[in-house]
């Protein structure tokens, strides 16, 4: 699997950076902010120390389309099409989480 290092000097330490990861045609990786909707992010943005390294990993892959045809089937108001990546826990924050028409 290939992967990138990336080295930037002399950062000011603080804390809360926020770090995003993206290509065309591929999918977009972040550190996320703490908020009342993500109070236990999974990957939280960074802290940077003084002459500390610090370590984020993100992963990113192509995308790709996704159809769904129901056939028969009738779709109650709260369907949902959920992925399966959690960007939080303690509740369960997921990446991906559409409505779907009923």
């Amino acid at each position: 699997m290939p992967r990138a290092v990336v080295f930037i000097p002399n950062l000011t330490p603080a804390s809360k950076y926020h770090i995003v990861a993206s290509k065309v045609n591929y999918s977009t990786d972040s550190t996320t902010p703490i908020s009342v909707a993500n109070p236990n992010p999974t990957n939280p943005d960074a802290t940077v120390l003084l002459q500390q390294p610090t370590d984020v990993t993100l992963s990113i892959d192509l995308t790709s389309a996704l159809t769904i045809n129901l056939t028969g089937a009738t779709i109650g108001s709260n369907a949902k099409l959920i992925g399966q990546k959690l960007i939080g826990q303690n509740p369960d924050v997921y990446k991906k989480s559409n409505q779907l028409c009923g």
